[in-house]
């Protein structure tokens, strides 16, 4: 369907109820259709503070929106045969440890990002000890984690679990990094950020905030209102930065959509994956509800007979 001047009234029309209503400064909308980046605008500010607009070219956090960059990454290392989807993690990271010991030999790199082993989701120590934590400290913290369920029994949501696949991917793929960190933030710009042409998106803070285009990030404080919080803030989410911390553009995460709708064919007609990798990610491992599924760094879900492939993504100022 041809975004007509109607529909696009429409659109716009209910972008600005919405922001009203929810006290939003700003936002940015895109729609792709087929190969192609068909609208593309900014609404409000992305600081109050100077009146600066909101741009397709202006960096946010994308959140969780960020894990199905891990899996891809992931992908990769499948397509080269540095690993499988279920190479069991030890074998990768001799350290990998869970509660459980005989789960900690046989979870394999999909189990670290199904949503399925029953690791819960443990977020609120990162507010605390995110200064403090390293790649290496996220990893090992999971041989402490209490399981909520049995392996495989229910939906389970977890970052650490996610940062760890990541991280750990990245050791596979550039084992000459110094540290776990580097060598996510090196095999994620080497095998998807450059070949996609996301010239944009990082996880560097100190790259944001040189290029001096992005948006202020706002949350709720106690009596319901939005304000601005210090950028610094955001930074808690750099210890499972594979779950979460990247900076991206309207632009950027454009070029990302039209990859997944080309099966890992990106925009300049470079292959970045393989369609049988990239279709793994789509895939159902464990049900969320009885309309939704998780799959790998995805939801599953369905909308009046169509399958829906997609992905909140929220930090404490950003959604």
């Amino acid at each position: 369907m041809p975004l007509d001047e109607t529909l696009l009234t429409s659109l716009e029309e209910f972008i600005a109820r919405y922001m009203e209503a929810f006290a939003v400064p700003g936002a940015v909308i895109g729609v792709v259709q087929g190969d192609s980046l068909v609208y593309a605008k900014g609404f409000g500010v992305a600081d109050p503070a100077t009146g600066a607009a909101m741009t397709p070219e202006t960096q946010v956090m994308i959140g969780s929106t960020g894990k199905s960059l891990t899996t891809l990454l992931m992908g990769t290392l499948v397509d080269d045969g540095l690993m499988t989807w279920d190479t069991p993690v030890q074998q990768l990271y001799p350290d990998f440890r869970v509660l459980d010991p005989e789960l900690s030999r046989t979870i394999t790199m999909r189990n670290l990002v199904c949503a399925c082993t029953g690791v819960p989701r443990r977020d609120l120590e990162l507010l605390f000890n995110a200064d403090r934590l390293t790649a290496e400290d996220v990893v090992a913290s999971l041989a402490d984690f209490e399981f909520f369920t049995d392996f495989g029994e229910a939906f389970q949501y977890s970052n650490q679990m996610v940062a760890a696949a990541g991280y750990i991917a990245g050791a596979v793929a550039a084992p000459n990094a110094p540290d776990l960190a580097a060598a996510y933030a090196e095999a994620l710009r080497m095998r998807v950020l450059e070949p996609l042409g996301m010239e944009n998106t990082t996880l560097s803070f100190d790259e944001v905030r040189a290029r001096r285009n992005f948006a202020t990030p706002h949350t709720q404080m106690l009596d319901g209102s939005y304000a601005p919080i210090d950028l610094d803030v955001e930074a808690l989410l750099l210890p499972i930065a594979p779950a979460g911390a990247h900076w991206s553009t309207l632009e950027d995460m454009a070029q990302y959509m039209v990859m997944q709708l080309q099966e890992g064919v990106a925009p300049n007609g470079r292959r970045v994956v393989s369609a049988q990798n990239l279709k793994e990610t789509w895939k159902p491992q464990i049900a969320i509800t009885n309309d939704a599924s998780y799959g790998l760094g995805w939801i599953i879900s369905s909308y009046k007979g169509l399958q829906v492939i997609s992905h909140s993504g929220n930090t404490l100022g950003f959604t």
